[in-house]
C-alpha cells in the first residue's frame, strides 16, 4: 500500500511543435480504434487545430462534414455570437461497458470476475468518439474554422489554457476519458493537465498557462458532493425506493398483461435473478431499467441485443416498452411520482452542483473570472438530478446528453440560455430541433423538456434559485484559515465552520459508522490516532489522492504538527470534510485572485 499522490511537479511547457505533433498523434490513434471496431474509417469533419502561437489547417475532411457549412449542424444565430461570454457544458459520459454481468443466459459478455474487475464500467473507443464528436459540433458553434470567427466566445485569446477553460470531471474512469475525449473534438491541440481538486487549495495558476485543468474529485462517489451530493443524504435511498414504487406509469404497466410478458421475455434471454417470475411485478418492473441500459450499451455498439442459447430475439416492440420503463425509472431517481417541486430530491441531490453553475456566471458577469468554457462530466444521476433541482423532467438521457448554459450580455443585464440534447450520439439531427428552455424556476410542479416554453432566463433569477446562501464566505474563511494556520490554533475556527446552515457535509456520527472500522485498521499501534504516514494511506485507500503538502496544512488546520502530532477520529473527519466540502468552492476564489 502506497502513500496517495506526491507533491505536484510543474509540467515542463513543451515546444510548440512537439506538443502539436504529440497531441495530433494522439487524435490519430483515437480515430484509427474505431476502425477496428466497425470494419472502416471514422473521419472527422473538417476541423483547425488550435495550438498556442498559430493555427495549421489538419487535412481530415469529411463530405458529411463540409455539407454543413462554416459552423456545423448547431450555428449561433449573429445576435448570440455577439452577446455570448460564458458557457457551461454538463454531459454524461459516453458509451461504456456494462458495470456487472448482465445475467447467466447472455453470451455477448464474459462471465469471469476478472474481466469485470478490470473493466466494468470503463469508457469504450465507441464512447470516446461520441464525446469527441460532440466537441467538434460545439467548436464550429463557439470556435469556427478560423478562432473567433463563429462568436465573440473566444475573441482575443492567443493561446487556449486554464485561463479560459476548465474541466471537471468525477473520480472514475469513463467521465475523465470522456472529458478528455471532448477536448480533442473541441480544441485538438491545446495541452492538458490533470489535478485532484483538493490542490486547488494552492496556487497552480503557472500551470493553467502550460495547458487545460482536468480537475479530479478527489472522493469516492459515496463522498462526492459535487457530482454526487445525494449519497451524503443517508434518507435518499429509502426515499427514491418507495418513490419508484408510486409512479404512476409504473403502477399501470404492472397491471398490462404485455408488460408481465415482456419480464418474462427478458427473464428468459438474461436468467437475471431480479427478473424471476417468482418476484414481484414492481420489483421486477424496477430491475429491467438494467436492462434498458445493457441493450442501450448494445445498440451504441452496434451489437446484437441480449444474446443468448435459445435464440430469444427482442423485437422493436419490445425494445420501445423496455425503454419506457427505463426512462421512467430515471425520473423518479429525484423527481417525485407526485409531480411537485417540493416532494422532489432535486435540490438535495444537485443544489451543489447548481450553486457553482452559478457561480462561475456570476464570476464572469462581474468582471472577475477569465473562463469562458466550462466543461463537467459526469454520469446520468448527476445530469437528472440536476434538471430536478431545475423544474425539468427529462425525455431520455442517452449517452453523451447535456445540459448546456450559455451566458449572454445586454443593455438589460446578463441573461442565460439553457439547451438540454439528450441524444447527441445520434448525429447532426440530434442538434436540428434545440431551443433555449424556459426554465419553470418556482413553478409548484416538474415540467418536461418537451413541453417547456422557448425563451432565457435573467441571470439573477436563475442564480436567486440555485445559489447557497453565505456559502462562499465559508469559502473565503477557510482560505484564511490556512493562511494562518501555521501561527495560530484554528481548530475551534475551523469547526465552526460546519455549524453553518449553509455547510453540508455527512456529520461525525454518520462519518464513524462509514470509517471507523477502517480507521482502527490504519491506526497500527491502536493508540486511537494516525500519523501522517498513515493518514496518506487512508485516503489513497478511500479513494483521496492528495499530496503531503496538502495533508501537512490540513494538520495544522486541527492544530497538530505534522512531523511529530497525529490524527484523532474527529482531526481525520475535519480533515475529509476540508477535502469533500469546503474545499470543494475553492475554485471560484482562486480564479477570481488569477483574474485579478
Amino acid at each position: 500500500m502506497s502513500p496517495a499522490g506526491r507533491g505536484s511537479v510543474r509540467p515542463k511547457q513543451p515546444r510548440a511543435r512537439a506538443q502539436r505533433r504529440a497531441a495530433l498523434k494522439l487524435h490519430r490513434w483515437l480515430c484509427i480504434i474505431p476502425l477496428a471496431m466497425h470494419g472502416e474509417a471514422f473521419l472527422p469533419q473538417p476541423w483547425l487545430a488550435w495550438s498556442g502561437r498559430r493555427v495549421s489547417r489538419i487535412p481530415c475532411a469529411s463530405e458529411a462534414g463540409e455539407a454543413l457549412g462554416a459552423n456545423g449542424p448547431w450555428p449561433l444565430s449573429a445576435a448570440d455570437a455577439r452577446s455570448l461570454e460564458q458557457v457551461i457544458l454538463v454531459h454524461r459520459h459516453g458509451a461504456r461497458f456494462p458495470t456487472k454481468p448482465t445475467g447467466k443466459a447472455d453470451l455477448a459478455w464474459p462471465i469471469r470476475t476478472s474481466f469485470w474487475e478490470s473493466y466494468k464500467g470503463h469508457l469504450t473507443p465507441v464512447g470516446s468518439k461520441q464525446l469527441q464528436e460532440i466537441g467538434d459540433v460545439l467548436r464550429q458553434r463557439y470556435v469556427g474554422r478560423t478562432p473567433g470567427t463563429a462568436s465573440n466566445l473566444f475573441r482575443g485569446i492567443a493561446k487556449m489554457d486554464g485561463r479560459s477553460i476548465a474541466v471537471y470531471t468525477s473520480n472514475v474512469q469513463r467521465t475523465l476519458q470522456s472529458a478528455w475525449a471532448f477536448l480533442l473534438g473541441f480544441v485538438p491541440l491545446a495541452a492538458v493537465f490533470f489535478a485532484f481538486r483538493s490542490e486547488r487549495v494552492f496556487a497552480d495558476a503557472e500551470r493553467r498557462t502550460v495547458g487545460i485543468p482536468i480537475y479530479i474529485e478527489d472522493a469516492v462517489d459515496s463522498d462526492d458532493k459535487l457530482f454526487h451530493e445525494w449519497k451524503l443524504d443517508d434518507g435518499y435511498e429509502a426515499w427514491r425506493a418507495e418513490n419508484t414504487k408510486q409512479s404512476r406509469f409504473l403502477k399501470d404497466a404492472a397491471a398490462r398483461p404485455e408488460y408481465r410478458q415482456l419480464l418474462d421475455k427478458l427473464y428468459k434471454c438474461s436468467r437475471e435473478e431480479r427478473l424471476a417470475p417468482k418476484k414481484g411485478i414492481m420489483e421486477r418492473l424496477i430491475a429491467a431499467k438494467d436492462l434498458d441500459t445493457q441493450v442501450a450499451i448494445e445498440e451504441a455498439h452496434n451489437r446484437p441485443v441480449l444474446v443468448n442459447e435459445d435464440g430469444i430475439a427482442i423485437d422493436e416492440e419490445d425494445r420501445a416498452m423496455l425503454k419506457r420503463i427505463g426512462d421512467e425509472v430515471k425520473r423518479r431517481w429525484y423527481g417525485a411520482a407526485s409531480g411537485l417541486v417540493e416532494e422532489s430530491y432535486g435540490k438535495k441531490g444537485a443544489g451543489y452542483l447548481a450553486h457553482k453553475i452559478c457561480r462561475h456566471m456570476q464570476q464572469k458577469a462581474a468582471g472577475k473570472s477569465q473562463l469562458r468554457f466550462v466543461e463537467m462530466s459526469c454520469h446520468d444521476t448527476t445530469l437528472c438530478a440536476l434538471a430536478t433541482h431545475l423544474g425539468l423532467e427529462l425525455p431520455t438521457i442517452g449517452f453523451g446528453a447535456f445540459l448546456l448554459f450559455e451566458l449572454h450580455s445586454s443593455q438589460d443585464g446578463h441573461f442565460v440560455k439553457v439547451y438540454f440534447n439528450s441524444d447527441p450520439a445520434s448525429g447532426a439531427a440530434s442538434y436540428s430541433g434545440l431551443r433555449p428552455l424556459l426554465l419553470p424556476l418556482g413553478e409548484d410542479r416538474l415540467v418536461s423538456v418537451g413541453r417547456c416554453p422557448k425563451g432565457s432566463i435573467p441571470l439573477k433569477d436563475l442564480c436567486g434559485h440555485g445559489d447557497i446562501p453565505l456559502i462562499e464566505d465559508t469559502f473565503q474563511s477557510f482560505l484564511e484559515l490556512c493562511g494562518v494556520a501555521s501561527a495560530q490554533p484554528t481548530r475551534q475556527a475551523f469547526k465552526e465552520l460546519f455549524k453553518q446552515d449553509h455547510y453540508k457535509w455527512i456529520s461525525l456520527e454518520q462519518w464513524r459508522q462509514r470509517y471507523a472500522e477502517a480507521f482502527e485498521f490504519f491506526d497500527t499501534d491502536s493508540d486511537g490516532q494516525l500519523s501522517r504516514e498513515e493518514v496518506l494511506c487512508a485516503l489513497a485507500e478511500w479513494g483521496y489522492s492528495v499530496s503531503k503538502a496538502t495533508v501537512d496544512t490540513l494538520f495544522l488546520l486541527v492544530d497538530s504538527d505534522p512531523e511529530t502530532s497525529k490524527l484523532d477520529q474527529e482531526g481525520l473527519y475535519l480533515t475529509m470534510a476540508a477535502l469533500v466540502g469546503i474545499r470543494g468552492g475553492l475554485h471560484g476564489q482562486v480564479m477570481s485572485q488569477v483574474a485579478d
